[in-house]
């Protein structure tokens, strides 16, 4: 059995290397709760949220007339 990348799931793993390059500040780990349920990342959390939507990357499995990628199980993995 072959588990190597095809160029399909390379060029996407890639882009999502290059996006989290230039989107994410180093260390960036995602939005915690702190001092009472207060997010202190909040506001930054939710404009990558809207990056990745736009992408469709959040719902990938979804088809595409739904805002995802249609993406199979192995291109959402990546």
């Amino acid at each position: 059995m072959d588990f190597k990348l095809g160029k399909k799931e390379e060029a996407l793993r890639a882009e999502i290397r290059k996006f989290a390059k230039e989107e994410l500040p180093a260390g960036w780990v995602g939005p915690s709760l702190v001092d009472g349920g207060e997010c202190r990342d909040w506001e930054f959390a939710m404009s990558i949220a809207k990056k990745l939507a736009q992408k469709g990357w959040l719902v990938m499995s979804w088809p595409k007339e739904y805002g995802g990628q249609g993406a199979s199980l192995r291109e959402q993995t990546i």
